[in-house]
């Protein structure tokens, strides 16, 4: 089970990053026109499959329209990770 937690942290990142998008009222389509980052990474992130660097990160903000941070303003509980393992 190790590094379950970084699939949890994607999930959660995802769920988020879907929020956003929703209150934008914009589709995944409009969001991939506006950020660069193509629709399949888009679903993929949103599904909690992918990861994000800080490169698409701020992609996806100027997509947004909103500051790189609002993005990751979301919950997360940091309890189960063993930094030590890291």
């Amino acid at each position: 089970m190790k590094h379950t937690w970084k699939k949890r942290y994607n999930a959660a990142f995802g769920v988020h990053l879907k929020q956003l998008r929703l209150s934008k009222k914009i589709t995944q389509g409009m969001l991939s026109s506006k950020s660069g980052v193509s629709v399949s990474h888009i679903s993929r992130i949103e599904r909690g499959e992918k990861g994000v660097g800080l490169t698409t990160i701020r992609d996806l903000a100027i997509g947004l329209k909103l500051h790189p941070s609002a993005l990751l303003d979301f919950k997360f509980e940091l309890k189960d990770v063993d930094f030590k393992s890291l």
